[in-house]
C-alpha cells in the first residue's frame, strides 16, 4: 500500500517491505511588525504567512527490504541540489517542498560492518 511520496521517493508499507514516515510535525507561522507608539503599548501590523515547515522520521531497515544507505544518499542528493518536490500524503498533494535539513542515526551493523538499520529525521520547506 503506498502512504505518499517525496519526488520520486516512494513510501509504502507491505507484508515483505516497509519505507513510510512516521511523526509527521508542522510548523505554521505568520509575521509582524511592530510600531512603537510614544507613550503608548505598541501596535502590532500583520505582515505576511511564513512557508510552511515540516518534520518526519523514517526508519529505513534492510530487514525489510530497504536499502538503507541508498535510500538515505536519495534524500541527501535531494537536499543538496535544492531540488523542489512534490509531497503527498495518501492522496493529497501537499505541494512542493525543499530538504532544509537531515539528520541520521546509524543504528544496526551487519556482521559485514554495512549498515542495515538507519533512522532519519528529515526536515523540509514549502516551496513558493
Amino acid at each position: 500500500m503506498i502512504v505518499g511520496s517525496l519526488g520520486k521517493i516512494v513510501f509504502m508499507v507491505s507484508s515483505k517491505y516497509i519505507k513510510t514516515i512516521d511523526e509527521l510535525k508542522g510548523v505554521d507561522s505568520v509575521n509582524y511588525a511592530e510600531h512603537q507608539i510614544i507613550g503608548s503599548k505598541p501596535k502590532l501590523q500583520f505582515l505576511n504567512v511564513n512557508l510552511q515547515t515540516l518534520t518526519f522520521k523514517i526508519r529505513l531497515s534492510a530487514f525489510h527490504n530497504v536499502n538503507p544507505l541508498a535510500a538515505y544518499k536519495e534524500l541527501n542528493d535531494y537536499m543538496k541540489k535544492g531540488e523542489p518536490v512534490r509531497f503527498i500524503m495518501g492522496t493529497r498533494s501537499k505541494g512542493k517542498f525543499v530538504i532544509t535539513n537531515l539528520n541520521h542515526d546509524h543504528k544496526k551493523f551487519s556482521a559485514m560492518g554495512t549498515v542495515s538499520v538507519l533512522e532519519a529525521e528529515v526536515s523540509i520547506k514549502e516551496y513558493n
